[in-house]
């Protein structure tokens, strides 16, 4: 979206191994304390990314400042399919994470075409 200097600092995290999730065993979940950049910035150009994620419609002053957030990510290898898969939401709070979870993405399904 712009940002020509990203920063990304995990400042710590836990992992949990065999996890069942969405009806597989042996996911592994990572909780994290993340460091990095905002997506609010003073719109100047049009960025492709602005089509996934619209324009930022709150100005809080500074491009991309620095913020506090946490994340959940669930990642699995599936054999079947060649391909790691990784399920993921990162928001300022674990009360978000947590409904993020529940409502959105524990309704995450899996299907062979």
């Amino acid at each position: 979206m712009g940002c020509k200097y990203p920063e990304f600092e995990v400042l710590g995290y836990t992992t949990t191994d065999d996890v069942t999730y969405i009806g597989y065993d042996d996911w592994t979940m990572i909780e994290a304390d993340i460091v990095t950049n905002g997506m609010s910035h003073h719109v100047t150009t049009n960025h492709q990314a602005y089509i996934q994620y619209g324009k930022p419609t709150i100005d809080y002053g500074d491009n991309y400042h620095q913020i506090n957030t946490n994340g959940r990510l669930y990642a699995r290898y599936f054999p079947e399919y060649n391909s790691t898969i990784v399920i993921y939401v990162m928001a300022d709070n674990m009360d978000v994470i947590n409904e993020c979870d529940e409502n959105i993405l524990s309704k995450t399904r899996i299907v062979d075409k």
